[in-house]
């Protein structure tokens, strides 16, 4: 049991032992359950300094109150400091506005060059 402790104790001098930073409380919309097991699929506002609004999914690690939430869904959570864990999911009211990333457009397809001064092809 000596040897356990004194090997937990240099490990933590090795490894610094700090706490991680809390994680950031962000809002967004529940989409859905993640074709990965126990992921979440989550349409977020912009988080500064880590990423832009967009719609990712995450590995719920804290699943409190994931339950009672239904698609589409206005939730806040918490986002751990690796960016790609959440957890903390409480529902907002359905009147909250949130600042999400538009929907990607589909390109138009290409069209030929316009000349007007081209003869028309017989």
């Amino acid at each position: 049991m000596a040897l356990r402790s004194a090997l937990s104790a240099v490990l933590c001098g090795l490894a610094a032992c700090v706490s991680p930073p809390e994680g950031q409380t962000v809002r967004g919309v529940y989409i859905g359950p993640a074709s990965t097991q126990g992921a979440v699929s989550i349409a977020h506002e912009r988080v500064p300094g880590v990423m832009e609004a967009m719609t990712m999914d995450f590995v719920a690690t804290d699943t409190t109150g994931l339950g009672a939430l239904a698609p589409g869904t206005p939730i806040r959570f918490v986002l751990a400091p690796d960016g790609r864990s959440v957890g903390g999911f409480e529902r907002l009211p359905d009147t909250t506005r949130l600042i999400l990333a538009s929907p990607m457009e589909p390109e138009a397809p290409p069209q030929p060059p316009s000349d007007s001064t081209a003869a028309p092809v017989r």
